[in-house]
């Protein structure tokens, strides 16, 4: 069984001829090559949102402090 999808994409040459240089440099086929700027590319879009998240909550927790500190001045 197939362990595999075959994807088709379409690249503008200079993506290609860069491709065939690395692939020589590295003895990897373009598949092994495109696979693991794929991965690479996944992984920090998965750590850029991991961030981005850890952000938004530590700014949200920081504004409900704020909000919480508003009311008790107010008496609320």
């Amino acid at each position: 069984m197939r362990t595999t999808n075959i994807l088709t994409v379409s690249v503008p040459p200079r993506y290609i001829q860069a491709i065939e240089r690395l692939r020589k440099r590295t003895d990897q086929t373009k598949s092994e090559l495109v696979r693991d700027a794929l991965r690479s590319y996944l992984i920090e879009q998965e750590e850029d949102r991991r961030r981005f998240l850890g952000a938004y909550k530590a700014t949200r927790k920081e504004s409900l402090k704020d909000l919480q500190k508003l009311k008790k001045e107010l008496c609320l």
